[in-house]
């Protein structure tokens, strides 16, 4: 399920700035106050833990490199205190290499900042990173097991961090193959980069595409967890990297976890309710409507929820009008139609989203 999310109130949110080099950190300081936040500062890794104990934060960022205790091992002593684990963590390095990002987000890290950053960058991160924290504050504590359930999702995803961390991953390049549908199920997969498509095919070999996998989602768990074969095919939509958990270390993980297990059961809860507003969509939805979800679901997905900044997506029209349920033809021309009501631009493969709003209430 996809969400927009709404900007909240900066006044009230506190973020705890851990940077030894005083440039960068008076530097962050004075862009966040001026945005409206509360920056508190730190200097090193230790005192960075203090403070956020004694403050609380709605957020951190965090230089990867700091004297005696780096960024890393200040990730991992929060995901051991589940009061704290749960706080959004951004990563401020400036090495920025593959190995760097993987290590960060194995960890637990919610987003990545590379230095030199660009000022809209940070302040359009850590608005969607607050946001999205009070989504789910929200959902958790609007009924009296709120926040209970809070600390079993802390948990459950500090043992699959657990899981996850170490293992190979591997590239897929675009429309490769990831697995096929009717074949057994080996892996559990989890994708770092890139988009995956789940799909299926008619006897004519058109396609129709179910979901859309995006980065730090996993996939595949539904086949093993009913000890089933795929049940759909699965490709590269574009160029990704995906890490691949063999099925007995899942299922072990699952078994002898309760809070992975709560864990996955909503995620296939999800899934089930994703698919039930897809089939409804196409059954009653004008396919000038479903273009304009699709669209709104691309754009979600590239982090820029900020209705007021244009926003470009890639996407083949044959992949769009694969999502949409439609042929090719047709979604071409309610694309035709949406960038003639001023809501897209059209530049070649790419589209620019203008207004997000009327894309929505559509």
């Amino acid at each position: 399920m996809l969400y927009i999310y709404n900007v909240v109130f900066k006044h009230t949110k506190k973020i705890v700035i851990i940077e030894d080099d005083k440039v960068i950190r008076e530097n962050l300081i004075d862009i966040l106050k001026l945005s409206g936040y509360d920056a508190l500062p730190a200097k090193s890794g230790k005192s960075g833990i203090q403070l956020i104990e004694h403050s609380n934060p709605d957020l951190i960022i965090c230089d990867t490199s700091l004297p005696e205790l780096d960024g890393y091992g200040v990730l991992h002593i929060l995901n051991n205190k589940p009061t704290l684990s749960h706080i959004p963590f951004v990563f401020l390095n400036a090495k920025a290499s593959d190995t760097d990002f993987r290590k960060g987000m194995n960890l637990g890290a919610s987003d990545y900042i590379t230095k030199p950053f660009d000022v809209d960058e940070l302040l359009n991160i850590v608005e969607i990173r607050l946001n999205k924290a009070h989504i789910i504050k929200e959902n958790y504590y609007n009924n009296i097991k709120g926040i209970s359930s809070f600390f079993v999702e802390a948990k459950a995803q500090l043992a699959l961090n657990s899981l996850m961390a170490n293992r190979d991953t591997k590239i897929f390049s675009k429309k490769e193959s990831i697995y096929y549908k009717e074949k057994k199920a080996f892996n559990l997969f989890y994708l770092i980069s890139g988009k995956v498509k789940l799909f299926e095919t008619n006897k004519q070999g058109k396609e129709l595409i179910l979901q859309l996998i995006h980065p730090n989602e996993f996939f595949g768990y539904t086949a093993l967890v009913q000890n089933k074969p795929y049940s759909c095919f699965a490709a590269a939509l574009e160029n990704c990297e995906v890490c691949m958990i063999p099925k007995d270390d899942f299922l072990n993980l699952m078994y002898q976890d309760v809070h992975v297990s709560q864990k996955f059961i909503q995620l296939l809860g999800n899934d089930i309710e994703a698919k039930e507003h897809k089939l409804i969509s196409m059954a009653y939805g004008s396919v000038k409507k479903r273009v304009a979800e699709s669209l709104i679901e691309l754009a979600q997905a590239q982090r820029t929820q900020n209705e007021k900044k244009p926003t470009k997506i890639y996407i083949l029209r044959e992949d769009l009008a694969a999502l949409v349920g439609t042929a090719k033809e047709t979604a071409i021309r309610a694309l035709c139609d949406l960038k003639a009501a001023g809501h897209i631009a059209i530049e070649n493969k790419y589209i620019e989203i203008l207004n997000f709003k009327a894309l929505k209430n559509f």
